[in-house]
């Protein structure tokens, strides 16, 4: 429902990728994806923090503090991605916002300090700990960035990253992220009956900064890094 007013906010702005010798797209199409994904990912677990009260609400309440970071951090790229689509931003400017954002997220909480390596087992990062969070909150973020060159492929690969993690996420009685990847898992399956192939819309910075930050966040902060990190390769 989000999607086709986002198509028309980007044709009014604008904001909109142009065919050129790289890209197979035969005419102009709209960004800003990312505004429909975010909303329709935020909007349900809102919902359920206000309008319900049964043991799931109780505890996404109980995870208030958390749930203000993923939802910070994602307005934040949210907000870096409509400006890079809107004007476009070399690299260096967005690592100027994006690594400042992973070390508050550090200060705040968002870490890991175990690295479960096959055939080893659990190894104690120590001081390399945050160096490591940092890494994987920037790198994520960008990975999804990066391979958001094909109709449906970000979006596609987030959906299916969302649906495993919020499946193990239930199996392991963890309410609280079984519906933040849910509801991001949705907002994604929404958005790709748009971004299919021939595309009417792409995700823009604005969505797969998005995506991307919200995986990074969710997977450091449960025991699903691997599903991740294994789903982006």
């Amino acid at each position: 429902m989000l999607t086709p007013l986002v198509i028309r906010l980007a044709f009014r702005w604008g904001v909109l990728d142009d065919p050129a010798h790289r890209k197979t797209h035969p005419k102009p199409t709209p960004l800003l994806g990312g505004l429909a994904v975010a909303a329709a990912t935020w909007l349900p677990i809102l919902a359920l923090l206000f309008a319900y009260e049964n043991r799931i609400s109780i505890e996404l309440r109980e995870n208030l503090t958390v749930l203000g970071m993923m939802f910070v951090a994602g307005v934040s790229m949210v907000a870096l991605g409509v400006v890079d689509d809107r004007q476009g931003l070399t690299a260096k400017w967005k690592f100027l916002v994006q690594v400042p954002l992973a070390l508050a997220l550090l200060s705040a909480g968002v870490h890991f300090d175990m690295l479960s390596v096959p055939f080893v087992g659990s190894i104690a990062l120590g001081w390399f700990a945050p160096v490591l969070t940092v890494l994987w909150l920037v790198g994520i973020t960008n990975a999804l960035n990066l391979i958001d060159g094909v109709d449906g492929l970000a979006a596609g690969v987030a959906l299916f990253v969302a649906l495993t993690n919020g499946v193990i996420a239930a199996m392991h009685n963890n309410a609280f992220m079984a519906v933040t990847m849910f509801s991001l898992a949705g907002a994604c399956t929404g958005f790709l009956r748009y971004n299919w192939n021939p595309a009417r819309i792409f995700l823009g910075d604005s969505g797969s900064l998005f995506l991307g930050i919200t995986l990074a966040v969710s997977s450091a902060l449960s025991v699903q890094k691997a599903t991740v990190a294994v789903s982006m390769l």
